[in-house]
């Protein structure tokens, strides 16, 4: 699969606000209060992610799953 079309041809690449053909999925948001309007979201099942400390050349990231409670769907 490519960017915005599969194997069959058929195109995805829509809207273009969201969508772009090199790049993929495009950020709507940087400010943790709007993250949500970014897409896809970490899960369908309203999972959130969040990461402990990884340092390489200076840059860090963490990742861990948090399972919903019934009482957040």
């Amino acid at each position: 699969m490519n960017f915005g079309k599969n194997s069959n041809g058929w195109d995805f690449a829509d809207p273009a606000n969201i969508w772009n053909l090199d790049k993929g999925f495009l950020t709507q948001s940087t400010s943790p209060l709007f993250y949500n309007l970014n897409f896809p979201t970490t899960g369908a099942d309203a999972s959130l992610l969040s990461w402990s400390p990884v340092m390489h050349s200076g840059i860090t990231a963490t990742v861990r799953w948090i399972k919903p409670s019934s009482s957040d769907n």
